[in-house]
């Protein structure tokens, strides 16, 4: 696979991530480190429903990359701040890796879901006589 030369921390932060949509988030806030982004903001750019982009949003402030800012008008306002400086290597990498290896890096993402997802679906397969 064409990322096995990434660094572990790159491997770890892409391993983390729960979805292509917290990828998409992240990146785009790690864009534009000291600006702060609504959801309608989000949506704007990213064309990703105000839905998704929650839900990526509240994964990436449980991963410690997104800090919640209040707002002007009282609303709920998001920036990239990594927890720790090796967070923030690891976005920088991340985003470096994504500029020559987008693919692969979604593909590894969506097997991942795949995999889960099959996993998940298998719990509830009717077992035949011989597996009873």
């Amino acid at each position: 696979m064409a990322l096995r030369h990434l660094a572990t921390e790159v491997h770890q932060l892409i391993a983390a991530l729960d979805s292509t949509d917290q990828l998409e988030i992240l990146l785009l806030l790690l864009r534009s480190p000291s600006q702060t982004f609504n959801i309608p903001a989000l949506v704007s750019v990213s064309n990703l429903p105000d839905q998704s982009i929650e839900l990526a949003l509240r994964g990436l402030h449980a991963k410690r990359l997104v800090a919640v800012v209040p707002t002007e008008h009282n609303q709920r306002g998001y920036q990239y701040a990594p927890a720790t400086i090796a967070l923030h290597a690891a976005a920088e990498g991340l985003a470096l890796a994504y500029e020559t290896h987008s693919i692969a890096i979604i593909k590894s993402l969506c097997d991942r879901q795949n995999r889960s997802l099959r996993t998940f679906a298998d719990a509830f397969r009717l077992r035949g006589e011989a597996d009873r």
